[in-house]
């Protein structure tokens, strides 16, 4: 037996003649449904795959990669310091001492970080510029003199070396102070004061 390629049914070896091969086309017809659904399975086929050719070549070849961040917690940096100054400690009476700054004009401070506000003495604050005669002085204060009236002012700003500090608080008291306090309306902008037996230092 051998297959036919237009018909692929299996047709005798001893079909020689002409005669032969017309009785069995005659006969074939109950394979004709088989042959036609063949056919049409093979066209389907075809087409099938035909459109997915065109489909595969117009779909993108780019892979979009989607990243989602997901808030993290970060720890705050600390602030660096932009400027350092060191005070020496007075050897006469073992206090630090500085000259500052204020407004426009020069001021001998005690450092006193127990100090709750920075406090000039009427000379100092003149220095600073401050028309004391123009002051209200309603702010009940003690001292080493015993208690007293001060006025509260806010100085433009105070510089000890290269740590400036702006808009500070302070308060101009006329008696019972001899000295100036650098207090912590002052130090307490600064990011660090570390004390050591013979120096103080500041960082901003």
């Amino acid at each position: 037996m051998f297959m036919t390629p237009d018909t692929l049914f299996p047709i005798p070896e001893a079909a020689q003649d002409g005669s032969a091969w017309q009785n069995f086309r005659v006969s074939a017809p109950k394979y004709c449904g088989l042959k036609l659904s063949f056919k049409l399975v093979l066209k389907r086929l075809v087409v099938g795959f035909a459109l997915s050719l065109i489909v595969a070549a117009c779909a993108p070849t780019e892979k979009m990669d989607v990243q989602v961040e997901t808030p993290s917690k970060t720890k705050p940096t600390k602030r660096q310091s932009a400027s350092v100054v060191t005070l020496r400690k007075n050897p006469n009476d073992g206090q630090f001492w500085t000259q500052a700054r204020v407004n426009t004009g020069s001021v001998r401070f005690l450092v006193d970080t127990g100090a709750g506000m920075v406090a000039l003495t009427e000379a100092d604050a003149k220095k600073a510029g401050i028309k004391t005669r123009d002051l209200v002085y309603d702010l009940p204060i003690r001292t080493a003199g015993g208690e007293n009236m001060a006025a509260r002012i806010v100085l433009d700003q105070i510089s000890v070396g290269a740590i400036t500090v702006k808009d500070v608080k302070a308060m101009v008291v006329p008696t019972g102070l001899d000295v100036s306090l650098l207090g912590m309306t002052y130090l307490g902008e600064l990011q660090s004061i570390q004390a050591s037996p013979s120096a103080l230092t500041l960082r901003f």
